[in-house]
Formats: structure tokens, C-alpha cells, sequence
């Protein structure tokens, strides 16, 4: 297995003003798990869904991915609405459904000696729980601005997640959240400090700085 994807798989729900209504395959583990499959790697899935989760779109999943690390719950998939209205505000309320804890989901074994660990956007405190139980594996970890206040008030829990990740991709505004810094060179330097080797900020249309200390 070259990497193994652990996070949300959800159904997006697009709403227009006008009430049209567009429903989706979402969820930042789905990206980035069948991103890197239809770029040739080998990725196992972890995540809880429910039984609403239309099959068409798990057999979708498993013509490029190893699914065995998929829950099937009882209850509903997580759900998340998109509500644009008509003076450009949108609105974004989430059902979570089966997805609470889900740092606790199980991880095949046959997913263990995985090349790298991918935690997407979840809790911190889940995050942790996931990172905890990988202990001594390479680790990514990616971020989301849903938790911003998180980031800003548990600094000593981000720093205890960000010490035992091995690559990190927060954007410009959650890495300098995290580390209570105002400039962006300051606190990639402080979040290399902290034990990452490489740090991946993104930085919209000024692009990406990429530090490993160097």
C-alpha cells in the first residue's frame, strides 16, 4: 500500500438561489484518496459512512481504491449543504451523521505497513487519536478552516499534533493561526521547530511556500 487515507466521505449538497439542488460524492479524504489512485498510487480508505451512501458511487470508490477500511453504519453519512444565496453569502450547516469520532475508526490491518498515513481535515482532538494510534508510521496532515477556532485556542494540542506529523498542509491563515504568528516565514520556521520536516502552505494566487528547514 503506498498510502492510506484516513477522513470524512461525505454527500455535498449544492443549493442555488434559485433552490436547484446538485448532490455530490465529497468529503477531503474521498479528494484526496482518488486523486492519488488515478495518479497510479496504491490507497486504502478509512472512514465511517452510512447506509444512505448510494452504492453506485462505493462501487465508483472501489474500482480504484481498497475499500476494506470503509464503516458502513447505521445511521446516515455525513451531509453537507452548500446554500448560495441571492446576495453571494452562502451558508454551509453539516449533518455529521456516523462521521463523529472518527479518529477511533478502525484501520485494517493490511493497511499497516502502508508507505505513508494521510489524516484529512477532522477534529483536532481526533486528529490525535488517529496520530496516537500510528505511532513510529509516516504521517501527513492537512487542515481545514472549519476548525479555526481550535487552531487559535488549543495551541498546545496543535503543537502536540504537528510535532508527530512528518509533512503538513495548512493554508497561509491556519498556519500562522496555529502558531501565533503574523508573518508566514516566521511560522513555517516555528512549525519545523515544533518536529515537521517538510511544511506545504498554501498561499492563494501567490502560491505555495514549501520549508524543510533550509
Amino acid at each position: 500500500m503506498d498510502l492510506v487515507v484516513l477522513g470524512h466521505v461525505a454527500i455535498d449538497h449544492i443549493i442555488f438561489p434559485n433552490k436547484r439542488e446538485i448532490i455530490l460524492p465529497g468529503g477531503a479524504a474521498a479528494a484526496v484518496a482518488t486523486s492519488a489512485a488515478l495518479s497510479g498510487a496504491k490507497v486504502g480508505l478509512v472512514t465511517k459512512i452510512g447506509k444512505d451512501f448510494p452504492r453506485e458511487w462505493m462501487k465508483s470508490l472501489e474500482k480504484i481504491l481498497d475499500i476494506r477500511g470503509v464503516r458502513v453504519l447505521e445511521g446516515k453519512t455525513m451531509h453537507i449543504y452548500m446554500i448560495y444565496h441571492e446576495d453571494g453569502s452562502v451558508d454551509a450547516p453539516v449533518d455529521m451523521g456516523v462521521a463523529e469520532k472518527m479518529g477511533e475508526t478502525p484501520i485494517p490491518t493490511e493497511y499497516l505497513d502502508s508507505k505513508i498515513f494521510h489524516i484529512s481535515p477532522i477534529p483536532p482532538e481526533e486528529q490525535l487519536k488517529a496520530i496516537k494510534r500510528l505511532k513510529g508510521k509516516r504521517i501527513s496532515i492537512d487542515f481545514n478552516p472549519t476548525y479555526i477556532e481550535d487552531y487559535k485556542t488549543k495551541r498546545d494540542l496543535m503543537r502536540e499534533i504537528v510535532s508527530m506529523a512528518e509533512i503538513i498542509f495548512p493554508n497561509e491563515r491556519e498556519a500562522m493561526t496555529i502558531t501565533g504568528e503574523n508573518d508566514i516565514k516566521k511560522a513555517a520556521e516555528k512549525l519545523h521547530g515544533w518536529g515537521t520536516k517538510i511544511n506545504v502552505i498554501t498561499m492563494g494566487e501567490r502560491g505555495v511556500l514549501l520549508y524543510d528547514g533550509s
